[in-house]
């Protein structure tokens, strides 16, 4: 028999039993851009799926402190929660561990309308994590803390009383705030609780920063104009603006409303003062004897 011969492999040729597993670097090149092309598609798909929870997330937290607020007025007469008293409040305030609060912690509204949302204050901070900072810097103060940077500010100006602001309005102008519900004029118009911030120095050293939230509002007049005329500023300090916080998408802030909604609010209708009281007539409307 003649014995079989193999045919001789041509130099520089692959056997057809070899398989290419590796990559060319132009292959590998065009993979890497493909992939940068689609994360950059996606990172701002994500960033306003995010941007629409957290709105999401703040609308709820108006719409819970608007039913503990109702809540808050039916157990009082209709009586309506002031926003912070400069003196020594009447009624005892408690914290999550039964204990009464004095001093500006009582004063501030968050601990009073505390039982109304069964004590779940962290759930109503925006920043968590700085009360976590802040109070491993100094547990006393926690409750302190809690009571100044809630994620939203109260209209005490002009629902409840803000005796901290209004005591020398009053002499002038007599009472300018609403007491009780039945006292509101346009309720769903008017601001209660409004998505907050405040240029401040919690540790008492280094610059002041700004943190999201802090427990009061300030209408944009009073006898005149009291926020900058140049409008919003991010960078600026948070009482140009009334210490409202424009961090929702768009540039609005998330806002409880006296009728129970929440809905989110643009720079200019912010700047309305008859979404501020029941007794403004025009956008623009100051007190007058």
């Amino acid at each position: 028999m003649t014995p079989h011969r193999t045919s001789p492999r041509r130099p520089g040729r692959p056997s057809p039993s070899c398989s290419r597993w590796g990559f060319s670097l132009l292959e590998l090149l065009a993979t890497i851009a493909i992939i940068g092309v689609l994360v950059a598609l996606l990172v701002p798909a994500l960033k306003a799926v995010r941007g629409s929870a957290s709105t999401a997330s703040e609308l709820v937290t108006a719409r819970q402190l608007m039913t503990a607020y109702a809540a808050y007025a039916f157990d009082h007469e209709s009586r309506v929660l002031p926003g912070y008293w400069s003196h020594a409040p009447a009624l005892p305030a408690v914290n999550d561990r039964g204990e009464t609060l004095t001093g500006e912690a009582a004063r501030r509204y968050p601990w009073r309308l505390a039982p109304y949302v069964d004590f779940s204050m962290t759930a109503l901070l925006q920043d968590a994590d700085l009360i976590r900072r802040l109070k491993d810097a100094d547990p006393a103060l926690v409750d302190y803390w809690i009571s100044l940077y809630p994620s939203m500010g109260i209209n005490g100006v002009f629902v409840g009383r803000d005796t901290g602001i209004d005591a020398p309005y009053q002499q002038l102008f007599g009472p300018i705030a609403i007491t009780r519900i039945s006292q509101a004029k346009r309720p769903a118009d008017l601001i209660v609780f409004g998505s907050a911030r405040i240029t401040d120095t919690p540790y008492e050293e280094g610059s002041p920063t700004t943190i999201e939230g802090f427990f009061r509002l300030t209408p944009p007049y009073l006898v005149h104009r009291e926020w900058t005329e140049s409008g919003y500023d991010p960078d600026g300090d948070a009482s140009d603006f009334g210490y409202l916080s424009l961090r929702r998408p768009g540039r609005q802030a998330a806002i409880g409303f006296l009728d129970g909604h929440a809905d989110l609010l643009g720079e200019g209708e912010l700047q309305d003062m008859r979404k501020w009281t029941g007794e403004a007539i025009r956008a623009d409307w100051t007190l007058a004897p």
